[in-house]
Formats: structure tokens, C-alpha cells, sequence
């Protein structure tokens, strides 16, 4: 007898949004600012909050984009 594979998807990891809500900062103008090639250190300027937590969201965005969801048919 074969196992059924199928499953619902579901998400891994949080998605940007909610970690830059975490953060306190605006999604939609962290990726803006991305997109526009701000350094790090601007956009955390920008935003009021330290260079590290830019950089961890750039790298989350970047890595897994606006959202992680594994799983399906």
C-alpha cells in the first residue's frame, strides 16, 4: 500500500512582515529601500533601529522572500 503524500501547506518560518511588525518597522518601506540599494546602515537610520536588525531582516528577505510555505499536494 502506497502512503498518501498529500498534506496542507503551511509556513516554516514567519514572514518578513511579521518579523519587521516585531521590529517596529514598516514592511512595505523595508523592501522599498532595498529595492532602492540602501546600505544597511541607511535604512537603519531611516528607520531608527540598529544596523543588526536591518541586516537580519535583509537576509530574511533575501533568503526566504516576502514568505516560507513548504508542504502540498
Amino acid at each position: 500500500m502506497q502512503e498518501d503524500k498529500r498534506f496542507p501547506p503551511w509556513s516554516v518560518r514567519p514572514s518578513i512582515n511579521e518579523l519587521a511588525e516585531e521590529a517596529g518597522i514598516d514592511a512595505d518601506m523595508l523592501i522599498d529601500y532595498l529595492g532602492q540599494g540602501l546600505s544597511n546602515n541607511e535604512i537603519a537610520n531611516k528607520f531608527g533601529v540598529s544596523e543588526k536588525i536591518i541586516k537580519n531582516l535583509s537576509e530574511h528577505f533575501y533568503r526566504y522572500g516576502l514568505g516560507s510555505v513548504q508542504g502540498g499536494d
